[in-house]
């Protein structure tokens, strides 16, 4: 009965932290609303603080709003226009981050494409897109190759290539993106002012189980309305967090519910190219990652692991994700200590999404039982 009389209360403070979020609009749509402008907010902010950490890289939210500034400029004295479509094709890393950024001040459109795709996949997704430009990665360089012929974009003026491990020197067939840059022209772009909420953020791909990979359009209304309601019902973030991602950037976990929610909160990120179970543990305590955005195979490959010195009295408190099977919700809660932990159930192509906004135990999309889901 206690026990009954405890969970009464503290879902009643559950509440009480959701009533915000129930009074959330969504933003109009001719609303000066995007992720660049939720960026800039958090530039104006928290100008000095730490935005972005991977692998050696650290950005402050100044340097990194400078450094998209500077491709954003560069874009635009390139043709790059209000609404037009650009590839990105690079693995998570600090440029794909940049590169988001600096596309949304145009009020250009990213399209975000799987990075494990080649052959027929590939060029169904660049060529289906109708994009302008293209911006590869030098991690990528072999794959993007070996559909030249079947693209397209095809001069090379087109084709931007991003330098990574400096192991191969820029194809012929593209331009180096870095020597092109002008770095003194790092201000905000007086075109971001003409972007809105009902503008196209980016294309989404499906994984293409059911045949080729399909576009999902991403309003830009639609991820500030989610980086909103996740910020606040899922992890409770604030400016003192720091996100753990290293779910891809070119799927709506990672970008709108993982970076997106970081930038709106002013919090930080610590992002990776692939998941690393061994890793894991070891970067939570060297980068004090307070939250975590998950899908259940992550999970359930750190259940596996043998207890490491690193998982005790890690700073972890919160978890966001899909996919988290019962028996491991209690490796969480139990041997690693989260206190929060929200499961969420949505599809890209979606118009909502629901979560565990009271943070029930073993609330899971499948479960039968009476379940706490918000939906947003």
């Amino acid at each position: 009965m206690l026990s009954k009389v405890k969970e009464f209360f503290r879902v009643l403070g559950e509440f009480k932290q959701i009533i915000p979020v129930l009074k959330y609009k969504f933003p109009l749509p001719d609303e000066a609303a995007s992720l660049a402008h939720s960026f800039e907010k958090s530039v104006a902010k928290y100008a000095d603080k730490n935005f972005l950490t991977f692998e050696e890289d650290e950005l402050s939210y100044d340097e990194a709003n400078k450094s998209a500034n500077v491709l954003a400029n560069f874009l635009s004295s390139e043709g790059v226009e209000h609404q037009d479509r650009v590839v990105l094709f690079m693995q998570n890393r600090t440029d794909y981050v940049i590169s988001l950024l600096a596309l949304n001040k145009i009020g250009a459109i990213g399209v975000l494409i799987n990075n494990s795709l080649t052959g027929a996949p590939l060029i169904h997704c660049i060529n289906s897109s109708d994009s302008k430009k293209c911006i590869v990665g030098e991690e990528l360089t072999h794959e993007l190759s070996d559909v030249l012929n079947d693209i397209n974009i095809k001069d090379k003026n087109d084709i931007y290539w991003v330098e990574d491990s400096k192991a191969i020197q820029t194809p012929e067939w593209a331009t180096n993106l870095r020597s092109s840059l002008d770095y003194s022209k790092n201000g905000n772009l007086v075109e971001t002012n003409n972007v809105t909420a009902k503008d196209t953020a980016f294309y989404i791909f499906t994984s293409g189980t059911t045949g080729v990979p399909k576009a999902a359009i991403f309003p830009n209304a639609k991820i500030v309305a989610a980086s909103f309601n996740i910020s606040n019902t899922g992890y409770r973030m604030t400016q003192e967090d720091r996100l753990y991602n290293c779910l891809p950037l070119y799927h709506s976990t990672g970008l709108m519910l993982g970076l997106a929610a970081v930038i709106h909160s002013g919090a930080s990120v610590f992002v990776r190219r692939k998941f690393s179970a061994s890793m894991f543990w070891k970067e939570v305590q060297k980068y004090q990652t307070t939250t975590f955005i998950y899908v259940g195979e992550l999970c359930r490959y750190l259940s596996f692991q043998e207890p490491c010195e690193e998982e005790k009295n890690n700073p972890l408190r919160a978890m966001v994700g899909n996919g988290l099977r019962p028996d491991l919700w209690d490796c969480f809660r139990g041997r690693f200590g989260v206190e929060r932990i929200c499961e969420i159930y949505g599809a890209s192509e979606g118009a909502c999404m629901f979560m565990n906004g009271l943070n029930k135990d073993k609330n899971y999309w499948n479960d039968e039982r009476d379940s706490s889901f918000a939906q947003i």
